[in-house]
């Protein structure tokens, strides 16, 4: 609508300003001037009614779509949860470190490799070496506190060894 009315604004000028009046950035002349353009012109006014019902209902749908914030927890109660997560691994850590066993408790085993006799194995194939037979040989305190009792394995070139922990009371009397 590019028409002119008494007041000297033009309908699509006051289009512009009412958008800027919704938006807030309307002067304080330009409100007056629109207020009277809008007064006489039936369109312009039909249209700031619809902008006005327009920017309420985006209103209302902004308000209704917000999630509600939770207030901010206090700065001692973030420091709580830090200070309990840090107690926890604390915690975590030393049950992992005293449940590992000791090296004290665990046995040392050196595999002693021999020659095989001819006599004890089967003749390996034509050209190859003999299989070396495996001896097992506790060290350290391994050696007082486990017996290795060689077991049959029904196969000549698997050899099984059991380690029994040797009770402290035998090991006191020399029963081992």
């Amino acid at each position: 609508m590019t028409s002119r009315h008494t007041d000297n604004v033009r309908c699509q000028d006051a289009r512009d300003l009412i958008h800027d009046r919704i938006d807030g950035v309307a002067e304080a002349s330009a409100i007056e001037a629109l207020d009277a353009h809008v007064d006489i012109c039936a369109d312009c006014r039909r249209y700031a009614d619809q902008m006005r019902a327009l920017n309420d209902a985006f209103d209302q749908l902004r308000r209704e779509s917000e999630i509600p914030q939770a207030p901010a927890a206090p700065w001692y109660g973030r420091l709580a949860r830090i200070a309990a997560a840090v107690l926890i691994a604390a915690g975590a850590g030393w049950y992992l470190i005293r449940s590992r066993p000791s090296d004290d408790r665990a046995p040392v085993v050196r595999i002693a490799h021999s020659p095989v006799e001819p006599t004890q194995a089967v003749q390996p194939p034509r050209g190859a070496s003999p299989m070396p037979v495996a001896s097992v040989e506790l060290t350290g305190k391994s050696a007082s506190s486990f017996v290795a009792m060689p077991r049959e394995s029904g196969h000549p070139r698997v050899h099984v060894y059991i380690l029994y922990p040797v009770s402290q009371a035998a090991v006191a009397r020399g029963d081992s």
